[in-house]
């Protein structure tokens, strides 16, 4: 893969390998995108999820240590 193709390159994932990445649901997953709290891909009927995702969900929508007590 040359320099070029690799920084074009941005991984996606489908609902059960991003929901498994961010150890939720897959029926979590899919609420929190009917309730637009995540971004996603969609083209025709296929969504998915790139990095970019998947770590602003992890920031705004997963509790931190902290917040656990």
């Amino acid at each position: 893969m040359s320099e070029n193709q690799q920084q074009n390159f941005n991984p996606s994932y489908r609902y059960a390998e991003a929901a498994r990445m961010l150890h939720v649901s897959q029926e979590t997953l899919r609420r929190w995108v009917s309730l637009n709290k995540i971004g996603r891909y969609k083209t025709g009927g296929r969504v998915t999820f790139g990095v970019q995702h998947l770590e602003a969900a992890r920031q705004e929508l997963l509790p931190t240590s902290k917040d656990r007590g």
